[in-house]
């Protein structure tokens, strides 16, 4: 963990026992969201935007601790996101610099994670949580991609409003091996890792118990390896969202997240280097359906479009110069409640990428660029102790 986010994460702990004995602690993941995951940067991260609208917390625990654990395995077809030509290149085996450290297209994924809350309840209008989360990613052919994330989050609620503070930091993260333009001869290709730090601070509002609304700000900065400081970048991101009880059995997410990525686009070599800043939008849909209490379905749209913002010409950066990306992402989820403090669950996610150029596509081969397909397929389980 880098300094900046060590002083942050004390911040955040001085900041939650001034609350913890000055009020009461409570704990609900109403409408969390799920610590977004690294995927891709040159797309940058794909940010994951799942409200989980599970059964709400009961109000008469009266425990000051409380520990959660889960472990969930899955299948990816496309772990580094390839295009086509790239998988048709690494099966051909042509270009072993380029996939250098990777073993296979696929791979199966074991996730763990483990989670820590200190909460009160002897108020019913005022309550005040401090959650600390630590999660695994172990790849099983491919451990080059292993990382772990680390989260803490200072959450507060007051009548009918909830105030949280949440850090995020992963501090190590293989994209993959891509194409340095300031190496002149031999082999090109380096490895691309990077350390995220995010912090976000969110409002909801609950207008009814039909509807409720809320925004997140979040700002985050991404630091590369030697090799790319010019994919050094921060973000200012908005999100809009809207949960609307359609009848007692279905619910519906709206959601709007706008997000503003400046590079630094600059490094210490004599080429011109690639700037990767951008705009991007998202706008999504979800509905939530129980049947009955103990089972949950989800089925989530989600779009993305990114525009590069980069003022350099074709000749200078190819590669990102007047680039538009469209992604769509489809995911559906059922979970299944054994008892209030156990589930498991299954999930199927596809994504699609199309990478619109100004350029012939043939000549952005090695890019990395053009679209991908990929499928997960995920089954898990969480306990709450």
């Amino acid at each position: 963990m880098s300094k900046r986010g060590k002083l942050i994460l004390l911040g955040l702990f001085i900041f939650v026992f001034a609350c913890v004995f000055s009020t009461n602690v409570y704990f609900s993941w109403a409408d969390d969201e799920s610590m977004s995951v690294p995927e891709d940067q040159d797309e940058e991260i794909t940010e994951e935007v799942e409200a989980q609208v599970l059964t709400v917390a009961p109000k008469t625990q009266d425990k000051r601790w409380d520990m959660s654990f889960g472990v969930e395995t899955g299948y990816d077809d496309n772990v580094f996101k390839y295009a086509n030509d790239d998988q048709n290149e690494f099966d051909a085996g042509t270009n072993p610099d380029k996939f250098a450290n990777v073993d296979s297209i696929d791979d199966m994924i074991t996730r763990l994670f483990l989670k820590l809350s200190l909460k009160n309840n002897f108020n019913e209008d005022t309550k005040t949580t401090l959650s600390l989360k630590a999660r695994g990613n172990i790849y099983g052919r491919n451990s080059v991609k292993n990382y772990e994330s680390y989260q803490a989050e200072v959450a507060h609620e007051f009548n009918k409003n909830f105030l949280s503070l949440t850090y995020l930091n992963v501090p190590d993260f293989f994209l993959r091996n891509l194409y340095d333009r300031d190496i002149t001869s031999g082999n090109r290709y380096r490895k691309t890792k990077f350390e995220r730090d995010k912090i976000s601070l969110k409002y909801r509002r609950k207008v009814n118990n039909d509807l409720m609304w809320w925004i997140i700000y979040g700002y985050e900065e991404y630091d590369y390896n030697g090799d790319f400081k010019e994919y050094n970048n921060h973000a200012n991101e908005v999100n809009l969202s809207l949960l609307y009880r359609l009848n007692p059995k279905l619910r519906a997410k709206l959601y709007y997240i706008f997000k503003r990525c400046e590079a630094n686009a600059y490094d210490d070599e004599p080429n011109a280097d690639f700037d990767i800043s951008h705009r991007q939008h998202s706008p999504g849909i979800q509905f939530i359906f129980q049947p009955v209490d103990k089972w949950q379905f989800l089925l989530r749209y989600a779009y993305t479009l990114r525009d590069y913002t980069t003022d350099n010409s074709e000749t200078i950066d190819p590669f990102h110069s007047g680039r538009e990306n469209k992604i769509h992402n489809i995911r559906l989820k059922a979970t299944r409640k054994f008892q209030n403090n156990w589930e498991l669950f299954c999930q199927y996610e596809y994504e699609t990428k199309d990478a619109k150029l100004t350029v012939d596509d043939a000549t952005m081969a090695d890019a990395t660029l053009l679209g991908y397909n990929k499928n997960e397929v995920t089954i898990g389980t969480e306990y709450s102790f």
